[in-house]
């Protein structure tokens, strides 16, 4: 019994087994289509362009591109970690800004209550006032591990 040489099908004919890379990319026989033409293009320059490397070590290089590629497609990964409240992220800011004005002597001190107050719109709410120390210090330290974490915002 003969065996014949294994073939897939494509779009518009057979590749044989043995085909090289090169003669895949050449394959004209399908119809025009633009993604696939820009994806071959893209295919020649990186193998004229990286030819050492693709011969070194082939699949760590084809591994490499497919991770580059798909860092830049959508869809993307969602951020890990907690997510950022946004009474947070807006008395960041706010605190931010303070800080600045005190460095030309326009301010003298940062003002934690005007900050919760204009973040926090159930700040004003709250009557307890062991209640709003609290709320005003989790204020406080949310606003300074975010500014002194060192992750990018």
């Amino acid at each position: 019994m003969k065996s014949e040489p294994r073939t897939t099908a494509g779009a518009g004919g057979a590749l044989t087994g043995e085909a090289s890379a090169a003669q895949a990319l050449e394959r004209t026989d399908s119809p025009p289509d633009r993604l696939t033409n820009c994806v071959n293009e893209f295919c020649k320059g990186l193998l004229a362009t990286f030819a050492p490397r693709v011969e070194r070590q082939a699949k760590g290089f084809r591994r490499r591109v497919s991770a580059s590629i798909a860092k830049r497609l959508p869809p993307f990964r969602k951020p890990s970690g907690r997510p950022k409240l946004r009474r947070v992220t807006l008395a960041a800011a706010a605190y931010e800004c303070q800080r600045k004005e005190i460095e030309p002597g326009h301010r003298k001190c940062i003002d934690w209550l005007r900050i919760a107050r204009d973040c926090d719109p159930t700040f004003d709410v709250i009557r307890c006032d062991y209640r709003r120390r609290i709320v005003l210090k989790r204020l406080r330290d949310a606003v300074h591990a975010r500014l002194h974490s060192g992750a990018p915002d």
